[in-house]
């Protein structure tokens, strides 16, 4: 009997004893005690120094969770459903990171049909109760921290809750997670904001959360997301939302990253832009940008264990190299060979143009100033080959193109 009720007890029931017998002894000794008590409820699941003997001697276990799915399918703008976009990017990265031996690659929803896995859908199925009992149980021990003073409410983002369903799948996803010993939970999203009413928002860029450091994932996920930020950042402007200035933002209540201390992972969860960016809406555009979303992040974890990886340093982008041909100038959108040429004048050093940064002027795919300043550049630079003694036009003719095949247009 005594052998029962022992195994029986939950977390909670624990953490109650434990705060009972503090309230008992005094404010005095209950302070001297919370960090001590604190480290008990959240101790360290996972640090950079376990990621990196993971990667050296077995392999790092990422799961790859697409935001939403095909019943929520989170933002919208015009027909774009923010559950689709996340999954292109995620078909991208998974081919990425299956290539690599390093690597051993799940994904929460199948890449082709947006379905959950038969893994994932199974474990909802059969383990319905258990998640349930999962979530409530971190949700009470949350509830007790806070209202003991063991623990602080450190939101950055005030957000609507989610609904039951949503929150029964995110639990159910992370503790599949635990049970499974994935090193890394790489969830992939595209922000918004309300208020534009259909009409493409102020804001753009691309902003990464991460647990909030009470949590024991908290390091070992704020430490991948700076290497993540530092490569992202060369390539898609941060965010200029301004509660999202910082670029890696810490959170304590994205069920996604581990809320109420639900998952041992190192979690990140990148927004990498806003929907009604043009290089999203437009078709020609959306999946060439999904391949590098998911190459420059593929690289930036590859960086992230091994600096001088071969694979780091052999591209720096996937949208080269690029054939074109002439014709692209100013007013043209939603265009890959704009997209491309853009990714060339950047890597000559030409695009951004002086003065200005990734968020004045983006890759998108839309010949606007940015692109024509920057094509004038590179004229001018190769001039001889190129004007034949006229002025810089600031748009890709014959000659222009030429020169951009031979430049960027091999491997």
């Amino acid at each position: 009997m005594f052998r029962t009720i022992a195994t029986g007890l939950s977390v909670a029931g624990i953490l109650f004893a434990s705060f009972v017998f503090v309230m008992l002894i005094g404010d005095s000794l209950g302070f001297a005690l919370s960090d001590r008590l604190l480290g008990s409820v959240f101790p360290i699941t996972i640090s950079t120094p376990d990621l990196h003997k993971a990667y050296m001697t077995e392999k790092i276990k990422i799961l790859i969770v697409p935001g939403h799915d095909n019943e929520y399918g989170g933002a919208q703008y015009r027909d774009i459903r923010e559950s689709d976009l996340t999954l292109g990017a995620a078909r991208n990265l998974e081919a990425y990171f299956k290539k690599d031996a390093r690597f051993e690659t799940v994904t929460t929803r199948d890449t082709s049909t947006g379905n959950y896995t038969p893994v994932i859908q199974s474990y909802f199925d059969q383990h319905r109760d258990d998640i349930v009992v999962f979530k409530n149980i971190a949700k009470k021990k949350m509830e007790m921290l806070k209202s003991h003073n063991f623990l602080d409410r450190n939101v950055s983002i005030e957000r609507n809750s989610v609904s039951s369903e949503i929150a029964f799948r995110l639990y159910g996803i992370n503790k599949w997670a635990n049970e499974n010993d994935i090193d890394i939970v790489l969830h992939v999203h595209f922000n918004d904001y309300p208020g534009h009413r259909g009409r493409a928002g102020d804001h753009t860029g691309f902003s990464i959360y991460v647990p909030e450091r009470q949590y024991g994932n908290a390091d070992a996920s704020k430490d991948l997301a700076r290497t993540l930020f530092d490569e992202l950042k060369n390539t898609i402007g941060p965010s200029t939302l301004p509660l999202e200035r910082d670029g890696v933002i810490e959170d304590q209540e994205l069920i996604a990253l581990g809320a109420n201390g639900s998952l041992k992972s190192a979690s990140v969860l990148i927004e990498y832009g806003y929907i009604y960016e043009p290089q999203y809406v437009y078709e020609a555009t959306r999946s060439p940008m999904m391949q590098e979303l998911a190459f420059q992040t593929y690289r930036a974890v590859k960086k992230h264990f091994e600096k001088n990886s071969p694979v780091y340093a052999s591209s720096q982008t996937a949208l080269l190299p690029y054939r074109w041909s002439d014709g692209l100038e100013k007013g043209i959108k939603g265009s890959a060979g704009v997209l491309a040429l853009q990714a060339a004048l950047k890597k000559d050093g030409l695009y951004p143009p002086p003065g200005k940064s990734l968020i004045d002027c983006p890759l998108t795919g839309s010949f606007g100033a940015c692109t024509e300043l920057a094509v004038r550049m590179f004229q001018q630079r190769h001039a001889a080959e190129v004007l034949g003694g006229d002025s810089p036009t600031g748009r890709v003719g014959v000659a222009t193109a030429k020169k951009l095949n031979e430049v960027f247009g091999r491997d």
